[in-house]
């Protein structure tokens, strides 16, 4: 049966529209019916502050396939069960800071960087971790209100911040989305640098011999990974067809680089995997 509310990356929509509180509801309880231990993520969608999205992942913390999004859907009018919690975790934001530092954090002292904070769940975050990595930090799109987020900033737009880099001589710019799981840079001169090309030099640097991307890749990043050697995995579009490329139960956990390519990247979550996406 089509899904006929899921997209590449849960439920979005305009809220009050397409996305209704009874929708979220229903969406809730069909989850929690499915799974016996429904974990569901409520966040802001990538685009304007009208919209927003729901996302559900399994008890392993991994999004869902195709076959589980249709038996949630078909969920929807099933009666309530009863009961239920919501945890609030309120040292979450400082320990997700510590666990990027630690484990993918490198020495940028003498960098001067810009980070675009989209408005959004990065503000005040993004910044302070470059801070503690040692660069010195122009911040923009880092008051967020409520009602700002991904309006003229971040990964959308990168207007402001190539306007910042090359006003302020930055040595780059980095621009995050509102939810922060998606990033695209800027040189020294303000030119933008887009998903294939960022995957493309991680793939390089890594030294890596699979790269799995999206449908959206363009033929040049095809062609450099064929000069250097590195097969390439083209999948649907979305990071969890990516990530299924390389995950250890395909057996394809090598020196792998996923990446579901996009203008405005997925950032990287664990190495050596390394990910970017349109949707």
């Amino acid at each position: 049966m089509p899904r006929r509310y899921f997209g590449t990356d849960g439920v979005r929509g305009i809220v009050g529209d397409v996305l209704t509180t009874d929708l979220v509801e229903r969406l809730g309880r069909a989850a929690t019916l499915w799974s016996g231990r429904g974990r569901v993520f409520v966040g802001r969608d990538t685009r304007a502050p009208e919209f927003n999205g729901v996302k559900f992942f399994d008890r392993d913390g991994q999004k869902l396939t195709d076959e589980a999004e249709e038996e949630i859907e078909a969920l929807l009018d099933a009666p309530a069960i009863g009961g239920g919690e919501v945890d609030r975790i309120g040292v979450a934001t400082d320990s997700y800071l510590e666990h990027v530092v630690e484990r993918f954090g490198s020495d940028l002292t003498g960098l001067r960087i810009g980070v675009d904070c989209a408005n959004g769940a990065y503000s005040g975050l993004a910044p302070r971790a470059f801070e503690e990595l040692g660069a010195e930090v122009v911040a923009v799109g880092d008051e967020p209100n409520g009602t700002n987020i991904n309006l003229g900033c971040g990964a959308t737009d990168l207007r402001t911040l190539q306007q910042t880099v090359a006003k302020s001589g930055l040595d780059l710019g980095v621009a995050f989305d509102g939810d922060g799981d998606r990033m695209l840079a800027v040189d020294a001169n303000g030119n933008a640098v887009d998903g294939d090309q960022i995957v493309a030099v991680l793939a390089l640097h890594l030294g890596i011999d699979l790269v799995a991307v999206t449908a959206m890749t363009n033929l040049g990043f095809h062609r450099l990974m064929a000069e250097h050697g590195v097969r390439v995995v083209t999948t649907d579009v979305g990071d969890r067809y990516v990530r299924a490329t390389t995950s250890p139960a395909t057996g394809s956990r090598r020196r792998s680089c996923s990446a579901a390519r996009s203008r405005a990247g997925r950032s990287p979550r664990r190495p050596p995997s390394c990910r970017s996406t349109r949707r």
